[in-house]
């Protein structure tokens, strides 16, 4: 029979009978009907086998083996008949599976047999190894994974912006249908919503929750699920929690929206809990016969049934959006940097669109963006914007997708600035900024922001970028006023064209002419263009964290082969002083240059 359509069938054929036969001479196991199958429905397996009891070490356990469709390719389960059950040990899944190999494990599909023997061999050793101090370090150290075992049927899943630390703290919410939206105080919560595409957010829907900040996380035998264990891990917490919880107590009309945090080894744990009010509490009920008016229930009363036994409790997923998760996941220290910093990014073309989808992205908590045109059909094939913009402004279609994109981020917006109104009337704009990048490919707004600079007038350090034609080079240079040598115009002509390419072009070879007057392209597309990206949002980010100096020049060399197929190449000039880059594909590192015909830093220093 070909090897074609029907040989992979073959294989797994094969695999599942040498396994089976396996199974049932050395293990003593039988194979598992198709019902008992069934109570693994998610996991979809197709064939399975039941091993007998044994005793490992006082604990009377029983394995089942299990493949699904993609055996001898994927790797078979191990799961719990008899023994312990899930959130009693850890590496307990749901039906009992058991999660005893790293998600990046590779097996081998010619060895079906030889995997069988060394999975159950792990099952056995898990077994034999089990602590219970060692299991409470596995469950606090992988809460979230043992929490998820314990919520709630249909339970809402939080979204947490709240700054992950304690102390415990009254927080504010926001529930958008059943979604329950914390953060730290109104205003963050607001700009998350509005920057997410939710207007006209009505304020006056906010709440209060609380996040109650605990020493360690929660094992599975201290999981909340009465009002009363709430108030317990108040307790635990501290006197500020037990106060601001039995404060929310008394005035809460529905549920109490709270967060359990927590750190772990690690990282920071968080859980999520809707305490709902207790059924023995109704509005509409006559309380009379209780010695009350009817509608007068005293609230403190309630307070107390909320926080106690019959307190009920919807256990959730916590769902983070906060800045330092999406970030680093807490683990980028520069965020504590990059998320104050503010940026403008001058230019919002093909090169500036990328390159401030990549800033933001980084982290930096405030990007404003320049540029008067508007997005145009040949446009999007390497632009950041795509059809639904077209024919609209580039920067304020940027900003709103921004924004939408990384509602977390302080600010990101829009602004017009007229480079016609001159020099003088610029520096304030641009005084408010840590870092401008200016890309913009136009040379009368470049010599502008040097001459600004060179005259000392306190704007921040400005990166200039730019690409060569076709984009098989791109270049970066980070300037500032604090170095009297740096200077743009040393390595430009006054009328702005490049001293020092790397690459060069026969005529006709670097624009290329348009059915229209005076209109010319350069045909590179979104995979060329990447490389000057990159290199050009690196240096931004170093910038801003305190890693680049004055003067840093980096390039990026494209390829050879596509310079040349483009017919192109390597600038003689350009490797008498960086040496031949041979096939290109490589960043180089060096200091800008500095002319001694330039002259342009005396003259405006003179003016």
């Amino acid at each position: 029979m070909p090897n074609g359509q029907y040989g992979p069938e073959l294989l797994r054929q094969a695999a599942i009978t040498a396994l089976g036969v396996h199974l049932c001479t050395q293990e003593k196991a039988e194979g598992l009907s198709g019902a008992e199958l069934r109570r693994f429905s998610n996991h979809g397996f197709t064939h399975g086998w039941l091993l007998p009891k044994e005793d490992i070490d006082g604990h009377i356990v029983q394995f089942q083996i299990m493949i699904d469709p993609g055996f001898p390719y994927s790797t078979p389960r191990v799961g719990l008949a008899c023994g312990p059950k899930a959130l009693e040990w850890p590496h307990i899944e749901r039906n009992e599976l058991l999660c005893l190999l790293p998600a990046d494990t590779v097996i081998s599909p010619n060895d079906p047999v030889g995997v069988a023997r060394e999975i159950l061999a792990t099952a056995r050793q898990f077994v034999q190894d089990y602590d219970s101090e060692a299991a409470d370090s596995d469950f606090r150290n992988e809460f979230q994974s043992y929490w998820r075992l314990a919520i709630t049927q249909d339970a809402p899943v939080f979204r947490s912006l709240v700054e992950p630390q304690g102390p415990s703290r009254k927080v504010s919410v926001f529930r958008k249908g059943k979604t329950p939206y914390v953060a730290d105080d109104a205003a963050t919560l607001e700009a998350w919503l509005s920057n997410a595409g939710n207007k006209n957010v009505d304020r006056s829907k906010f709440e209060s929750g609380i996040l109650i900040w605990l020493p360690e996380p929660l094992v599975p035998k201290d999981f909340p699920e009465t009002g009363e264990d709430i108030r317990k891990l108040a307790e635990i917490a501290g006197a500020e929690a037990k106060e601001l919880l039995a404060d929310l107590a008394i005035k809460a009309t529905h549920s109490i929206p709270i967060l359990i945090g927590s750190k772990a080894e690690t990282g920071v744990c968080f859980a999520g809990i809707l305490l709902n009010r207790p059924k023995v509490i109704r509005r509409n009920r006559d309380h009379s016969n209780d010695g009350f008016r009817p509608g007068r229930f005293p609230q403190d009363l309630i307070g107390k049934q909320y926080l106690g036994p019959g307190g009920k409790v919807m256990r959730s997923m916590v769902s983070r959006v906060d800045h330092n998760w999406i970030h680093g996941r807490d683990h980028d220290p520069t965020q504590l940097v990059l998320r104050k910093t503010r940026v403008l990014v001058l230019g919002c073309g093909s090169i500036g669109g990328g390159v401030a989808r990549c800033i933001a992205q980084s982290g930096v908590g405030h990007l404003t963006l320049v540029d008067d045109q508007s997005l145009d059909w040949p446009n999007i094939g390497r632009h950041a914007l795509g059809a639904s913009s077209v024919y609209s402004n580039k920067a304020e279609e940027l900003a709103a997708l921004l924004r939408k994109d990384f509602p977390h981020l302080n600010s990101i917006e829009r602004r017009a600035v007229d480079f016609n109104l001159g020099a003088t009337s610029l520096v304030a704009e641009f005084r408010s900024f840590d870092l401008i990048v200016a890309v913009t490919g136009e040379w009368n707004v470049d010599v502008l922001l040097c001459d600004l600079q060179s005259r000392k007038t306190g704007i921040p350090p400005i990166i200039f970028g730019w690409v060569e034609p076709n984009a098989t080079a791109g270049h970066a240079v980070l300037l500032d006023s604090s170095d009297d040598t740096a200077c743009l115009r040393c390595g430009f002509s006054d009328s702005g064209r490049f001293s020092r390419p790397v690459t060069k072009w026969p005529e006709g070879a670097e624009m290329f002419q348009e059915p229209e007057c005076g209109a010319v392209f350069s045909p590179y597309g979104p995979v060329d263009q990447a490389w000057s990206q990159a290199l050009i949002s690196e240096l931004s980010i170093n910038t801003l964290v305190g890693r680049a100096t004055a003067k840093d020049y980096h390039i990026w060399v494209g390829r050879k082969d596509r310079v040349e197929q483009l017919g192109g190449d390597w600038n003689e000039e350009w490797i008498s002083i960086h040496g031949n880059p041979e096939l290109g594909g490589r960043v180089i590192k060096t200091s800008w240059m500095s002319s001694a015909s330039c002259g342009a830093r005396h003259e405006t220093e003179a003016a």
